[in-house]
């Protein structure tokens, strides 16, 4: 079987950075697959976004209790 070479580029659906260095080619099911992990940018914000949420019930549940 001829042994073909495919140069793909990976960038982050949402922010569009580049994420070849978070790429790895694996085999899954008998086929090769690609696994991503996400951007760190991505983590950052998404980390944030959880951390007020629940700052913010923090703050809701101390209100109710009159603290």
């Amino acid at each position: 079987m001829p042994e073909i070479t495919i140069n793909v580029e990976v960038f982050c659906g949402k922010c569009g950075a580049g994420l070849c260095r978070n790429t790895d080619v694996t085999s899954h099911h008998g086929q090769d697959a690609f696994t991503v992990e996400p951007c760190q940018r991505c983590l950052d914000r998404e980390y944030e976004v959880g951390y007020e949420a629940g700052k913010a019930d923090t703050e809701r549940e101390l209100n109710k209790e009159g603290i």
